[in-house]
């Protein structure tokens, strides 16, 4: 058995003898929009109409090469209590340019955004692509800057980025994306009662209300949940037993 991902696993799908077995992942790529207050974007009425110039399901085909699955909540479906039962910002063009007019900005008075990616990640830099092309249908100018590491990623001083994060399956523990203090608080977006609430969740309504609430804070742009590739001997018996019992795992007993 040997795992790829999208782009490895073309290297040997056409091979005889070779079957391919499709699971879920425990990650998801994502938007950073950034809440330093020197920034645009600090502005939750920008942030919201970023997300409504946005087309996510392009943008998450582009981003995965067509290999994952549009994300809506910030939680992958291996974690404990997901939903999709999350604000979806469909895309609204006439919409996003009202919330910026209201924030003072125009086809005159354009909001500038650095966009930041991984070089390497090609898939992902057409993805950014993408976004230049969606938002500049707005009242955004967007530069696509590309970096050999993440080192900037942890700046706080870029509009946007593009990045894959993986996590465990309780929800608890994103907290560190709305913590300054871990480090992993890539948006330096603060809120004390917000991150008091990552505390204080128990069930499963109180876990899905805090869901949304990180969903509408557009501190963080789910784009898609990617799908992980087992590339194993065509003789061996897989079947569904193999996929089955790996989402078991992960859903059902990890969190635990």
């Amino acid at each position: 058995l040997t795992g790829y991902n999208a782009s490895g696993i073309k290297t040997v799908e056409d091979l005889e003898n070779v079957q391919i077995i499709e699971s879920s992942s425990t990650s998801v790529t994502f938007l950073i929009l950034g809440c330093n207050p020197a920034l645009a974007t600090s502005s939750l009425a920008v942030r919201q109409a970023i997300a409504y110039a946005l087309e996510r399901e392009d943008l998450a085909s582009a981003a995965s090469d067509d290999s994952g699955k549009v994300a809506y909540n910030l939680a992958p479906p291996t974690v404990q209590y997901y939903t999709e039962d999350v604000e979806k910002f469909e895309r609204d063009l006439d919409k996003s340019k009202e919330l910026l007019e209201k924030e003072g900005y125009s086809e005159n008075n354009r909001v500038h955004i650095n966009l930041i990616s991984i070089g390497a990640q090609t898939y992902w830099i057409s993805a950014c692509e993408l976004v230049k092309a969606m938002l500049e249908e707005s009242y955004f100018d967007v530069d696509i800057v590309e970096l050999e590491s993440t080192a900037r990623y942890f700046q706080a001083d870029y509009e946007m980025g593009i990045i894959n994060f993986t996590y465990t399956t309780s929800f608890p523990m994103y907290n560190i994306l709305f913590d300054m203090n871990s480090g992993l608080d890539l948006a330096a977006y603060v809120d004390d009662d917000l991150l008091a609430s990552f505390t204080q969740i128990d069930d499963e309504a109180s876990t899905q209300d805090l869901m949304r609430k990180v969903v509408e804070t557009l501190a963080y742009y789910p784009l898609f949940y990617p799908t992980s590739f087992t590339a194993a001997d065509a003789d061996l018996d897989m079947g569904p037993l193999f996929t089955e019992l790996e989402a078991s795992l992960l859903k059902d007993v990890s969190w635990k």
